[in-house]
């Protein structure tokens, strides 16, 4: 029996399961591919979690942001609010900081907003540091670090860390928007994760 003298529904039959045989065959590579990107996915978040552990040794000496004392705006000595309690964003800024970075300081507190953020000025005098929250307009709570030995040689940063003080992000805020938005939906990706 040829092709040719097959019936309709005969033919019907084998297109219909030549279709199911190739839509297999698609499915099954499509499975392949997404593996294949969850794999990917899989070493970049080993390779972002190997950087940003690098990072946080070389700034902090450790993966982990260690005890440091502040003061609030009036000089009292005080504990970080939410220290140990919950996650939280830390921004540590110098007076010295350009200003187009301490301004983007600003854009996150606008769209990160699932998670408490706190400003330390690693310098400056109070009296700058009370000026840079005036002028920026920060609603987050600012201290002035007293002791804090973190080897910050570019700031503005802005780093994230849960109730144990594990470092869940570490960037810099850079004055390029784009920058700052990677970074932004970084933190918001990582929050959301939790």
């Amino acid at each position: 029996m040829s092709i040719f003298s097959m019936s309709r529904s005969g033919l019907l039959s084998i297109a219909t399961i030549l279709l199911l045989v190739l839509n297999s065959i698609l499915l099954m590579r499509d499975y392949q591919s997404k593996i294949e990107v969850t794999n990917l996915r899989s070493r970049l978040h080993d390779t972002l979690i190997k950087n940003r552990v690098f990072e946080s040794e070389a700034i902090f000496g450790n993966t982990f942001i260690p005890r440091f004392n502040i003061t609030d705006l009036t000089g009292n000595v005080v504990d970080l609010p939410y220290w140990g309690r919950q996650d939280m964003l830390i921004m540590f800024f110098k007076s010295s900081d350009c200003r187009a970075c301490l301004e983007n300081m600003k854009v996150y507190e606008e769209r990160v907003s699932n998670v408490p953020i706190v400003g330390v000025a690693l310098e400056g005098s109070l009296s700058e540091v009370k000026q840079i929250k005036q002028e920026f307009g920060y609603e987050f709570s600012v201290f002035k670090a007293l002791d804090s030995s973190f080897q910050m040689n570019q700031s503005p940063n802005s780093v994230l860390i849960d109730r144990n003080r594990n470092i869940l992000s570490l960037s810099k805020i850079d004055p390029g928007s784009e920058s700052v938005e990677e970074s932004i939906n970084q933190i918001i990706e990582v929050v959301e994760r939790r």
